[in-house]
């Protein structure tokens, strides 16, 4: 199992890219471009990546989407054909801000076009109180 510490300086990354994503909300009609591939994937954008030490490789994105407006985090793992354990997928969701338990949470696995799997968190959007 790969080892996942989340730390001090892990968290204020994170902190740093979850702010990145409240102040560049991704709107309905660039969500539809990234779906049909007009657009790179999302995560091609580095500003929205970040690599957790030991190889989790995390995007987030707040979008908006027909039904709303969501935050997103996909994980992946180096290796091909493997995908992170639910156990880290649970801790990085939380350092991300997501809710256990919300309504409407989404988790569904992802094939990537490299040969690695990407588990995807989707959750409906509620600012803090600071945004």
């Amino acid at each position: 199992m790969r080892p996942l510490i989340i730390n001090k300086a892990v968290q204020q990354r994170i902190d740093s890219l979850v702010a990145y994503a409240e102040a560049n909300r991704i709107p309905l009609k660039e969500m539809k471009l990234h779906a049909n591939g007009k657009l790179p994937a999302v995560g091609d954008n580095a500003c929205r990546v970040f690599v957790v030490p030991k190889g989790f490789r995390c995007v987030y994105s707040i979008e908006h989407h027909p039904g709303g407006l969501y935050r997103h985090l996909s994980v992946s793992v180096p290796e091909k054909g493997r995908a992170p354990n639910m156990l880290a997928m649970g801790m990085l969701a939380g350092a991300f801000g997501f809710v256990q338990g919300t309504p409407g949470r989404i988790f569904n696995t992802e094939q990537l076009p490299d040969g690695r799997v990407a588990i995807n968190v989707l959750e409906p959007y509620v600012p803090s109180k600071n945004n």
